[in-house]
């Protein structure tokens, strides 16, 4: 029994090395998995090597690309 069996994590920046791993401990935990990425191309690729099945959320978020946001 994991420490996360029945909770749902919402990851973003999935396919990065952060996400990727993050995603990894909670699903071994076993936590259903809500997975999110700008690049849908990885994110569907990740999906598919994660076990169980988690969901996949391409984000399609707004960009503002004339000035800094910090």
């Amino acid at each position: 029994m994991g420490r996360f069996d029945g909770a749902t994590v919402l990851i973003t920046g999935a396919t990065g090395g952060l996400g990727s791993g993050a995603a990894k401990a909670f699903a071994a935990e076993g936590a259903r998995l809500v997975l999110s990425d700008l690049d849908e191309a990885h994110l569907a690729i990740s999906r598919q090597h994660s076990a169980p099945r988690p969901r996949s959320l391409p984000a399609m978020l707004p960009t503002r690309r004339s000035r800094r946001i910090w």
